[in-house]
C-alpha cells in the first residue's frame, strides 16, 4: 500500500485506519477513543450549564452526590463489566443466564451499597447529611446509582461483543439525554436538582438497552428475571482480581488531589486539577486500545499476539500526535482558564502529557493479562504504580509544588513499564497464527 510522503501526518493517519476499518480490533478502538471524547464534551457541557444555572452551593452538593453515585456504582459492579467481557466474548452458547445473573447481582448489590452509604451520611459525610431529609432525592440516588451501574456493564456487553458502534451510540445517547433532562428540571421541576437530571437518565437507557437494544444486536439474548449462582463462579474469581486492579488506579486518582490539598492548599489544588484534568486526557487513548485489545484476546486468544502487536503500533501512532499537541497548546489551554493557571500549571501539563507512553506501555500489558487471566500481575501492576506515584509525590510536593505531583506519576509509570516493556515485546516476537499472520500491517 501507498502513500503520498508528502501529505501530511493527519491525513495519512486517517487514510490508514480508514484502510483498516474492517479490522474489528482497529475499528472498535477508534469507537471507544470516540466514545470518550464524544462524552467527556457533552459533559463539559452538562456542567457549564448547570453551573450557570444553579448556586455554587447546589451545584457542589449535587457533584458530591454524582460523584458518590458514581464510585458506589464502581463498588456495585464488583469488576463484573471485565468478568463480562472475558467469558461472554468467547462464549457460543446462550449469553442470557450470564448476563442476566451479572445484572440482577449487580442491581441487588447498588441498593444495598446506596442504602449503606445514606444511612451512614452522618459519619462520613456532614454537609451531605441533610439529603436524608428529603425522601425523594434519597429515592433518586439510589436510582441513580442502580442506573450507573447498569449503565456501565451495558457498555461493557457491547465491548464484549466486538460493538464498539454500540457504546459509542449509548454515550452519546445517554448524555443527550442527560442535557434534556437538565432543561426539564429547570423548566419544571428545579427543586429535582443536578442529581436528578444526571441519575435518572442513566436508568432509563439502561432499561431501553436490556430490554429493546441487547435483544436486537446479540443473538440469543432475553432479559429474565433468573439469577444462575453456577455462572457466578468463575466470573466471580475474575471479577474480583479485576476490582482490585481497578481500585488501585482509584486510590491513585483520589489520593493524589487530597494530598495536594492537605500539603499546598486549595489554590495549588485548583492548578493540579486544571493540568491533570487536560493531561490526563491522554489516557483514554491506551485505555481504549487496551479495552479493544482486552475483547479481542477474549474473543480468540490465538489472535493475541497479533493484536498486541496491533495494540502497541496503534498507541504509538496516536499517541506520538496527541502528545505533541498538549505539550505546543499547554500554556494557550490553560490561559483559557487564567493567567495564573497557566503560570502554575504548564509545566506540571507537560509533565502529565509525557507520562501517557509509558502509561500506554502498562495499559497495554494489563489488557494482556486480562486475557491470560494473571491475576496476580493484574494486581501487581496498579498496585505498584500506586505506591510509586503517592510515595514520591509525598517527598516531592513539598519542594517542587505541583510539579512534584506529577513527576511522581511520570517516575512511577516509567519505572513500571520499564519492567513490564521486555515482556511485552517478547509476546510480540512468538509466531502469530497462520491464519491471521498475513494481516500483520
Amino acid at each position: 500500500m501507498q502513500f503520498n510522503t508528502h501529505s501530511s501526518l493527519p491525513v495519512n493517519l486517517v487514510h490508514r485506519l480508514w484502510d483498516r476499518r474492517n479490522i474489528p480490533f482497529y475499528s472498535n478502538s477508534v469507537f471507544l477513543i470516540s466514545h470518550s471524547g464524544a462524552t467527556a464534551g457533552i459533559a463539559f457541557l452538562f456542567w457549564v450549564v448547570a453551573t450557570r444555572s444553579f448556586s455554587p452551593e447546589e451545584v457542589g452538593i449535587s457533584s458530591a452526590l454524582i460523584s458518590a453515585a458514581a464510585l458506589l456504582s464502581f463498588f456495585a459492579r464488583f469488576g463484573m463489566g471485565d468478568g463480562i467481557v472475558r467469558y461472554l466474548g468467547s462464549r457460543k452458547d446462550d449469553p442470557s443466564r450470564l448476563i442476566n445473573s451479572v445484572f440482577l447481582a449487580t442491581g441487588a448489590a447498588a441498593i444495598l451499597v446506596s442504602v449503606v452509604f445514606l444511612v451512614g451520611l452522618p459519619v462520613w459525610s456532614q454537609p451531605l447529611r441533610l439529603v436524608l431529609g428529603q425522601p425523594l432525592i434519597m429515592a433518586v440516588f439510589i436510582i441513580s446509582v442502580i442506573g450507573l451501574a447498569g449503565a456501565g456493564l451495558i457498555e461493557r456487553v457491547f465491548v464484549a461483543r466486538r460493538r464498539g458502534n454500540y457504546v459509542l451510540f449509548f454515550g452519546v445517547l445517554l448524555g443527550l439525554a442527560r442535557l434534556g433532562a437538565l432543561a426539564g428540571v429547570l423548566l419544571v421541576a428545579r427543586q429535582a436538582g443536578i442529581i436528578t437530571a444526571w441519575g435518572l437518565p442513566a436508568i432509563v437507557a439502561a432499561g431501553i438497552a436490556i430490554f429493546v437494544v441487547l435483544p436486537l444486536s446479540i443473538r440469543g439474548y432475553r432479559p429474565k428475571l433468573r439469577f444462575h449462582p453456577g455462572e457466578m463462579q468463575d466470573i466471580g474469581r475474575f471479577s474480583l482480581s479485576t476490582f482490585v486492579s481497578s481500585a488501585w488506579w482509584q486510590i491513585t486518582i483520589s489520593v493524589l488531589p487530597l494530598l495536594i490539598l492537605n500539603m499546598l492548599g486549595s489554590a495549588q489544588s485548583a492548578f493540579f486539577f486544571a493540568s491533570w484534568t487536560i493531561g490526563s486526557r491522554l489516557f483514554t487513548i491506551p485505555r481504549s486500545i487496551s479495552t479493544s485489545l482486552f475483547a479481542e484476546g477474549s474473543y480468540n486468544e490465538n489472535e493475541l499476539v497479533l493484536t498486541i502487536r496491533r495494540g502497541l503500533r496503534l498507541s504509538a501512532v496516536l499517541l506520538i500526535p496527541a502528545v505533541a499537541f498538549i505539550i505546543v497548546l499547554a500554556k494557550p489551554l490553560l490561559l483559557i482558564l487564567g493567567s495564573a493557571y497557566m503560570e502554575q500549571g504548564h509545566t506540571l501539563l507537560w509533565v502529565v502529557a509525557i507520562s501517557a507512553p509509558p502509561f500506554a506501555v502498562n495499559s497495554i500489558y494489563l489488557g494482556v493479562v486480562r486475557v491470560e487471566k494473571k491475576q496476580r500481575a493484574l494486581i501487581a501492576v496498579p498496585a505498584a504504580i500506586c505506591i510509586l506515584t503517592l510515595t514520591i509525590s509525598y517527598l516531592l510536593l513539598p519542594r517542587f509544588g505541583v510539579l512534584g505531583a506529577g513527576i511522581g506519576f511520570l517516575v512511577a509509570q516509567t519505572a513500571v513499564s520499564a519492567v513490564l516493556l521486555p515482556s511485552l515485546l517478547s509476546r510480540t516476537k512468538r509466531p502469530a497464527s497462520q491464519d491471521s499472520a498475513v494481516l500483520v500491517s
